[in-house]
């Protein structure tokens, strides 16, 4: 994110942005994503010998959750660049006072 988008969030988001910062940028994270890649190719392997087509569902339905975990940071990325042209658009210095956002899915 540049620094103008940053500057347009509100304190509170801010704050949760920082976070996910810290922790894409932390040694267990990156560990985390190369686990997960790795689960990802295991598993492809495994899809192309599913017996069944139950089997492959279920083998589907993993890689689905692996991949979503390993954009997450993307995704992330993705929706404070919406809430910072939410936030410069929708609230003016005076009228961010007034209205609070509901931040707690960032705790």
């Amino acid at each position: 994110m540049d620094a103008e988008s940053f500057k347009a969030l509100s304190p509170d988001h801010q704050s949760a942005y920082r976070e996910y910062e810290r922790m894409f940028g932390s040694q267990g994270w990156k560990m985390l994503m190369e686990d997960v890649e790795q689960q990802i190719t295991v598993l492809r392997e495994m899809g192309e010998q599913a017996r069944s087509f139950d089997e492959h569902q279920r083998i589907m339905g993993k890689l689905d959750v692996l991949r979503q975990l390993l954009s997450y940071e993307q995704q992330i990325e993705a929706a404070f660049e919406n809430i910072a042209n939410m936030d410069a658009d929708v609230f003016g210095e005076e009228d961010e006072e007034q209205f609070e956002l509901d931040t707690s899915w960032t705790e």
